[in-house]
């Protein structure tokens, strides 16, 4: 996916807890487009990523 975007990104962090919203759109190699909703959620320690979850919501 060459063209692949990321958009309408969002960051929040609060303590040990951060957020990262965004939009991805791009093209499948069959042409069709994909377009999705996500966020990841993050817990900090030690001065590193300690644990990162990702959701993902088709918009189609």
């Amino acid at each position: 996916m060459s063209d692949l975007e990321f958009l309408d990104e969002r960051h929040f962090v609060q303590g040990d807890r951060g957020c990262s919203e965004w939009a991805l759109v791009a093209t499948r190699a069959d042409v069709s487009k994909l377009e999705v909703d996500g966020c990841d959620l993050f817990t900090f320690g030690r001065g590193k990523i300690q644990v990162k979850n990702s959701l993902l919501k088709n918009r189609q």
